[in-house]
C-alpha cells in the first residue's frame, strides 16, 4: 500500500480538510472535512470523514479476550463505561462495558495481546459528530419528512437500526419517533445513508483517525459498509482491501466492491481484485486507475462471494 504525505491542506473542491491544532492528549492533528449531500430525495453514503474524538494513547497492555489490563493506569471506576471505546495499535476496537482503575471489560473479544498500544477515545453520538445544533449543516425541519434522513446501517440485521434528523423547533436530534437521539451512538465502523432534503455540503470536525482501522466483515452473500476511515480519497488500487477480501478471475467468482455515486445515484464503480492479473480491475476487466477511488467521508459496499477473512483492516494512507 502506498502512503502519502498529509499536505496543509487538501480536497480543496469536493471535500476539503485543514490541519488546526494538536490535541494534547495524543499529538493528533484535528481538522474538518466537507460531504457533498445530493438533495430531492436522493442518497448520499456518508462516513465520520476519518475524524474522531481526542483520545487518550497508553502503551504496556495487556488483552485477555474481553478483558484489557494497563498496570499503574489510575482511570476513574466506570468512567469509560457505556461511552467509550479502545482501540489496539492493530486496529481491533471494543466499546467499554466497565473499568476499575486499571483494567476494561470489553464488550467484544480482541484475542491474547501482550504488551500493545491502545487509545481510549470517547464513542461518537449524532451529537458529537454532527453537532447538538447541527453544527454539520443538515437540513432540518419539523418532522422527519421535512428534513434530511440520517439512516445507520446495521451489519448485524442487514437493515437500518434507525432513522434520525434534526428537529429545528426543539433543536435537536431526534428517531423516527420524535423522541430525543442526540446520544444515539455511531460506531467506528458503521456507515450512513443520508436521505438529502437539499443539495448541500455538510462539515465534520475532530481529531484525525491515525494507525490502522478495523472492523468486522458480513457473512458470504450479506453487506458490508466500509468507511474511509482517514481523510484522504483512498484509490482502489492502493486500498488494501485484496488483504482481506479474495479475489478470483472474474467479477463473478470474486468478492465484490462498490462504489456509490450519489449524483448518479447509482453504483458506478463495481471491482474485484483479479487474482490471476494480481491487480484490482473494473467489473469490466479493465485495470483500475488512479480515479477509482473511495472519497473521503464516503464508503464502500462490499458483498463476499467466498469464505475467508472476517475482518477488514485499512491502514493508515498518509504519514504526518
Amino acid at each position: 500500500m502506498k502512503l502519502y504525505k498529509l499536505p496543509i491542506a487538501l480536497f480543496a473542491g469536493a471535500a476539503l480538510f485543514t490541519f488546526g491544532t494538536l490535541n494534547a492528549a495524543t499529538t493528533d492533528p484535528v481538522g474538518y472535512v466537507s460531504i457533498n449531500i445530493q438533495g430531492g430525495g436522493a442518497s448520499s453514503l456518508i462516513s465520520n470523514g476519518g475524524l474522531v474524538q481526542p483520545g487518550i494513547a497508553a502503551s504496556g497492555a495487556s488483552v485477555a479476550t474481553t478483558t484489557v489490563t494497563l498496570p499503574g493506569a489510575s482511570w476513574i471506576v466506570d468512567g469509560f463505561a457505556g461511552s467509550h471505546y479502545v482501540q489496539l495499535e492493530s486496529g481491533a476496537w471494543s466499546a467499554i462495558l466497565s473499568n476499575s482503575e486499571t483494567q476494561l471489560t470489553i464488550e467484544s473479544s480482541l484475542g491474547t495481546v501482550a504488551n500493545t498500544a491502545l487509545t481510549i477515545r470517547p464513542l461518537h453520538t449524532l451529537n458529537t459528530l454532527f453537532g447538538t445544533t447541527n453544527s454539520a449543516g443538515f437540513t432540518g425541519g419539523s418532522g422527519l419528512g421535512q428534513a434530511d434522513i440520517i439512516a445507520v446501517f446495521d451489519q448485524a440485521t442487514q437493515n437500518f437500526s434507525g432513522l434520525y434528523y434534526y428537529n429545528t423547533g426543539s433543536s435537536e436530534w431526534q428517531n423516527s419517533g420524535n423522541n430525543t437521539a442526540g446520544n444515539t451512538i455511531v460506531y467506528p465502523d458503521e456507515a450512513i445513508v443520508v436521505v438529502g432534503k437539499t443539495t448541500k455540503q455538510i462539515t465534520i470536525t475532530g481529531t484525525v483517525q491515525t494507525g490502522t482501522t478495523s472492523g468486522s466483515l458480513a457473512a458470504v452473500g450479506e453487506t458490508t459498509l466500509i468507511p474511509n476511515t482517514h481523510p484522504v480519497d483512498l484509490k482502489i488500487s492502493e486500498s488494501g482491501y485484496e488483504s482481506f477480501l479474495i479475489g478470483g478471475t472474474g467479477f463473478g467468482s470474486a468478492d465484490k466492491v462498490f462504489v456509490w455515486d450519489a449524483a448518479a445515484q447509482n453504483f458506478t464503480g463495481l471491482y474485484y481484485y483479479n487474482s490471476t492479473a494480481d491487480e484490482w480491475q473494473t467489473a469490466a476487466n479493465t485495470t483500475v486507475t488512479n480515479t477509482d477511488v473511495i472519497p473521503v467521508g464516503a464508503a464502500a459496499v462490499v458483498v463476499r462471494a467466498n469464505s475467508g477473512s472476517d475482518t477488514w483492516n485499512l491502514q493508515q494512507p498518509f504519514t504526518l
